[in-house]
């Protein structure tokens, strides 16, 4: 028993004795190994650590080994001089494999530190040898070891490396853009360059920068642009007119009419101080005296005036009104005394904003893509400049008073001297087509461009002009944007700049030109409406911290050192129509309302925020009839007045300053009001909202009566001979009936969920009305007195899909399809006679005049058919994108029509 124990002993003995030497052999072959490792010597450390791990690989040391093992593989690569791309892909394969082999040993992350380190090195090396070899595969290694640097560092890298790191991957890109693209790039641009096309050849120079940006810089690049701009240079053509202007007036039928123009006024207080304002109503240029508001003299000029008269030098009284005449499609210049004319000028197309004047010159800019310059004293055209592309006007005058800028409409900015008129430089300030919708604005020695570069934000961009060579330059790095998109003129006073942007908003910056300032703009605040909605802005910056935004009202901002506060005083209340003018202390302001299309002229005091006076200079008449009066007419305004004027004031063109009645309109109506003629010579007015009703006017212009409706109309009403009829929601109400206390409406509900609506009624007998539904069911429903004054369905008919109202001509009724198609019905029956394509859809419903019927389709020309079944067409007049202004005028030998630009 004694020698088994003695036994047993020795063996264990022996075991831990063998245990130890292997023990000490495994630490002195992994010491051999790890020494390999701290002598950088790196494949003979792999070489050592692999043959270790074959013999030991559970080991003590393993796990160390496993992790030197790869770690020794990495450092093959990133210690290396020189490499080839095999080289590089397999450095960053090794990166892979060791996070992917060791992530979860212990002590793998202490050596986060050393991978960051070497990820960082392979992005640097692959974005060398792409550069050196013009390799794509390499440069989307550098981004790989780029994304793995960035998620090892774990936070945000030191900016210079990122940058260092950024700068040799966009060396890389440019290389290999040069190598692969530059030449098919070169042969496209090249290719646009002869065909003249120059913002062809910018496009394809920019889709190649944005592929490899690094090549922004690129010498031949560069160069690139130069040749360029030196071609839309060329392109811009100068010419030397020489056109004088006529100073014959035009015929005098063009300036008779009354022009209803009542007056309110808040006190009796004003007295005329002999000076003069000037506005412009629908289609008439005003001048009013700019204490009192009454109207002095006025001068058709047409409809959409593309800006508002202008003097040429407002410190002279004997100045000039500078106005454009949509009708003859010429600009005038008249007397501010008198509305007689000077001279007339005719360009090619209309002007795309107002003018420039500057020492007795004036510069127009035009949707035709040109730029005129007119002698203010004469109207003599003296020069004119072609564009390759819209601009947009009016042009910047820089601070040497030498030069104008004035952006393309896409891509270029251009530079034109003055003395002659000729460009001298193009620049290249990127904005896409139609983004720019504001004109530029000088901001002292620099000019300042806004365009809408995105759909919620416009950019603004500083620009320094250099004098010696015309070439505009973006200063600074950092984007200026404004929350919304500018569409409205900026304005600067002083140091301060006001940015208008949707909707409803003002962004106020301060402005400094200094050459070393870094920001020129420094942004105070920003303001912006209650319940904004989107609507023109016109901004006034007042002589302290006041600023005044007119847009459907007039309101005041107050302007602080570092905010912007909106006063809650409002007034002017509507949607406005022209540029805020000044004069004195006084500011004046062109509204209609929401529920009018008349045009209001006011003078408000900027300080109390209340209107002095008010004047009407653009009268929309809803209803008009002969009145009890010889030789008199009664007119229904759509803002709640009646006149009777004098058929000899027409023809005299005197203005009519008094209503003969007023009807109130509801409070806080917001629907258009509309009118009527009724069959009897009743006017009438009606309106919709919450509280709808009609007014009718006995012949000597007293209000009769408001006869309430049930509901707001859906579509206009029509008169029979007994009273008016409105199609509301589900039914047709008949009102103004005199013979009767009340009529019992037409019911044409579809069930309990839903009730019919209407797309338009139209008359087809002296007491019959039809009444198409959305439903495309023609419904038509008499007037019966008997047994009991009621409305009475008739019949109901299916018809093809039906928007716009059909119209009566005779025995036949003539309807334009949704699909474009024109269909002739007998109006008896509602059977369908003939129909033909019109080839477009029309945009108005058919003018039925003498033996003919007019279509306008899709405002490009009106189509003219026989008013017979079978629908002829017998001619076409061209449209150019206005419209009829009412049905045309039989004549002896023809036919007079009236576009709604004024030509006959």
């Amino acid at each position: 028993m004694g020698l088994m124990i003695t036994i047993v002993g020795l063996a264990i003995v022996c075991a831990v004795v063998g245990i130890m030497i292997v023990v000490q052999s495994e630490k002195r072959d992994y010491d051999r190994a790890k020494a390999k490792l701290d002598q950088h010597a790196y494949a003979e450390a792999a070489e050592a650590l692999l043959s270790f791990l074959t013999r030991y690989p559970e080991g003590e040391f393993a796990t160390e080994a496993r992790i030197n093992l790869h770690l020794a593989r990495i450092q093959q690569y990133t210690t290396a001089d020189r490499y080839t791309i095999d080289q590089v892909k397999a450095g960053i394969a090794e990166i892979d494999k060791f996070v992917e082999v060791c992530q979860d040993l212990p002590g793998f992350e202490e050596h986060n530190d050393k991978l960051i380190r070497f990820s960082r090195r392979m992005c640097r090396v692959a974005a060398v040898v792409a550069e050196a070899k013009k390799n794509e595969e390499c440069l989307a290694l550098s981004k790989d070891a780029e994304t793995k640097w960035l998620r090892f560092s774990g936070k945000e890298p030191k900016k210079s490396d990122h940058e260092k790191l950024l700068a040799a991957q966009a060396k890389a890109q440019a290389a290999i853009g040069k190598a692969t693209r530059f030449d098919d790039a070169m042969t496209r641009i090249n290719a646009h360059l002869e065909a003249n096309d120059t913002f062809s050849a910018l496009e394809a120079r920019q889709a190649l920068i944005d592929q490899f940006p690094a090549l922004g810089t690129d010498t031949e690049v560069v160069a690139l642009l130069d040749r360029i701009l030196k071609a839309e240079q060329d392109n811009t053509k100068a010419e030397k007119v020489g056109k004088a202007a006529i100073t014959e007036d035009y015929s005098s039928s063009e300036v008779t009419g009354a022009p209803l123009t009542l007056r309110t006024q808040a006190s009796t207080e004003q007295v005329s101080q002999q000076t003069r304002v000037f506005a412009v109503g629908v289609d008439h240029c005003y001048a009013l005296d700019a204490e009192t508001g009454q109207p002095l003299w006025f001068r058709t000029i047409g409809r959409n005036a593309p800006f508002t008269p202008m003097l040429i030098d407002p410190s002279r009284e004997d100045s000039g009104l500078l106005a454009w005449h949509s009708g003859a499609e010429e600009l005038i210049l008249i007397s501010q005394a008198d509305g007689a004319l000077v001279w007339r000028q005719s360009v090619p197309s209309r002007p795309s904003g107002p003018p420039l004047i500057d020492q007795q010159m004036i510069f127009v800019t035009t949707v035709g893509g040109q730029i005129f310059q007119i002698s203010a004293n004469d109207g003599r055209i003296i020069s004119s400049l072609t564009f390759n592309q819209p601009v947009i006007g009016p042009p910047a005058l820089t601070q040497d008073k030498k030069h104008l800028v004035i952006p393309g409409n896409q891509s270029v900015i251009y530079t034109l001297t003055l003395k002659p008129l000729e460009c001298t430089a193009v620049s290249h300030i990127e904005h896409r087509n139609d983004s720019v919708e504001s004109p530029m604005i000088t901001t002292g020695s620099m000019v300042m461009l806004a365009d809408n570069d995105v759909a919620t934000k416009a950019r603004l961009r500083v620009l320094d002009f250099d004098e010696k060579t015309g070439k505009l330059s973006v200063r600074g790095n950092e984007q200026i944007t404004v929350d919304g998109q500018v569409r409205d003129t900026c304005v600067l006073r002083g140091q301060r700049l006001y940015i208008p942007s949707t909707p409803q908003r003002v962004t106020v910056f301060n402005v400094t030109d200094a050459p070393e300032a870094e920001h020129p703009l420094a942004k105070i605040d920003a303001g912006q409406l209650e319940d904004a909605v989107a609507a023109p802005i016109y901004l006034l910056p007042g002589r302290q911290n006041d600023l005044w935004m007119a847009s459907r009202s007039l309101r005041r901002f107050d302007v602080f050192q570092d905010n912007v506060e909106l006063n809650k005083n409002e007034t002017a209340p509507g949607t406005h129509l022209r540029p805020i003018q000044v004069r004195s202390d006084s500011v004046y302001v062109t509204t209609n309302e929401s529920y009018s299309s008349s045009v209001f002229f006011s003078r408000v005091n900027p300080q109390t925020m209340e209107v002095d006076w008010r004047t009407v200079i653009g009268t929309n008449v809803v209803s008009i009839s002969p009145s009890d009066s010889p030789g008199h007419l009664l007119l229904v305004a759509d803002f709640g007045q009646v006149f009777r004027i004098p058929l000899d004031s027409v023809s005299k063109g005197e203005f009519i300053l008094e209503a003969v009645t007023s009807f109130e309109l509801p409070d806080g109506l917001t629907e258009q009001v509309g009118g009527i003629t009724l069959k009897d010579g009743r006017v009438a007015a009606y309106c919709g909202g919450d509280d709808p009703g009609i007014w009718t006017f006995e012949p000597a212009g007293q209000l009769e009566q408001r006869w309430p409706l049930r509901s707001r109309p859906e579509v206009p009403p029509v008169a029979l001979d007994d009273g008016v009829v409105f199609a509301q929601t589900g039914r047709m109400q008949m009102t103004a009936v005199k013979s009767v206390s009340s009529v019992s409406d037409y019911r044409a509900a579809q069930g309990t969920e839903q009730q019919t609506s209407w797309k338009s009624l139209v008359a087809v007998g002296p007491r019959q009305v039809l009444g198409i539904t959305s439903d495309n069911v023609a419904i038509r429903v008499e007037y019966r007195s008997s047994p009991t004054p009621q409305l009475f369905e008739v019949s109901k008919t299916p018809v093809d899909p039906i928007d716009l109202r059909p119209t009566l001509g005779g025995d036949l009724l003539f309807a334009c399809t949704s699909d474009g198609r024109l269909q002739s019905y007998s109006a008896e029956t509602l059977e369908k006679y003939h129909e033909l394509p019109l080839g477009q859809n029309a945009t108005a419903s058919p003018f039925v005049s003498g033996d003919r019927v007019f279509v306008e389709v899709a405002r490009r020309e009106i189509k003219v058919f026989s008013r017979s079944q079978q629908l002829q067409q017998t001619g076409s007049i061209a449209l150019n994108g206005n419209s009829l202004a009412g049905a045309p005028l039989q004549v002896a030998d023809g036919f007079i029509a009236c576009l709604s630009d004024g030509t006959v």
